[in-house]
């Protein structure tokens, strides 16, 4: 079995006044909010 890789516990997003606790399994600095990327699209019910 494949050990998964995992950062610090703790850690905590590098945005200014953020204080999002990272998940271990996110080895980015910044929490999904503030990583820039788009929202996803929520599919219409027509």
């Amino acid at each position: 079995m494949k050990k998964v890789k995992t950062s610090l516990k703790g850690r905590t997003c590098k945005y200014p006044h953020c204080k999002q606790v990272l998940s271990v399994y996110n080895h980015e600095e910044y929490c999904n909010i503030h990583l820039g990327r788009p929202e996803p699209r929520q599919k219409s019910h027509k």
